[in-house]
């Protein structure tokens, strides 16, 4: 009589491919529920550069300049929009009917902001103004300990780009400012560093 016998558990090559593909598993998981810094800091500086080309895009759409308002220390950036206005005691920015703000997520943080306005800033508020073919640029610069990416605003049409490393807003920007927006009913332009920022 010829039986056969009956396995009654796993071999230890079967056991082995267990584990193996139970710790893939484990890798996998640990990589997407705890990022690693460099991962949470370019995932926030990809967050923050759509935020700053739907600011870009706000502006193409209204035809007007649009800045993102940031406040470093609140790690938090706002769009506004230019305000049509006949009064010269009025704010020149407002937030429009929805108001669109973006947070920098913990523990990401905010390093500084360089405008060709001004550079290197490091604390308070500061502005990129989105005006088309005349927007100057900036670059705003987050950190998480070792991990530094670089959300890069270009001068003009540019799109919006995300670097790793510290970069620098670009200098060489558009020699014409944007128009401001109409105070008396006349169109005024502006020039050098007149055009509003608070």
């Amino acid at each position: 009589m010829n039986r056969r016998h009956a396995h009654k558990g796993l071999t230890l090559v079967e056991l082995l491919i267990v584990a193996a593909i139970l710790v893939l598993i484990l890798i996998v998981l640990v990589t997407y529920v705890f990022p690693s810094d460099d991962r949470r800091c370019r995932m926030e500086a990809q967050r923050l550069a759509a935020f700053l080309t739907a600011v870009s895009a706000q502006a193409e759409v209204s035809g007007s300049p649009a800045r993102a308002s940031i406040d470093i220390n609140r790690k938090t950036a706002l769009l506004e929009l230019t305000k049509e206005t006949a009064s010269l005691t009025e704010k020149l920015w407002e937030t429009g009917d929805q108001k669109r703000e973006h947070e920098v997520r913990d523990p990401v943080l905010i390093d500084e902001v360089d405008t060709a306005i001004v550079a290197r800033q490091k604390m308070g508020r500061a502005f990129i103004i989105f005006a088309g073919n005349k927007t100057e640029g900036g670059v705003v610069v987050l950190v998480l300990n070792e991990a530094v990416y670089s959300v890069v605003v270009p001068p003009g049409k540019g799109l919006v780009r995300v670097e790793e490393g510290r970069s620098r807003a670009s200098k060489g920007g558009v020699a014409n400012r944007p128009t401001l927006p109409s105070m008396t009913g006349y169109e005024t332009k502006a020039v050098k560093s007149d055009f509003p920022v608070v």
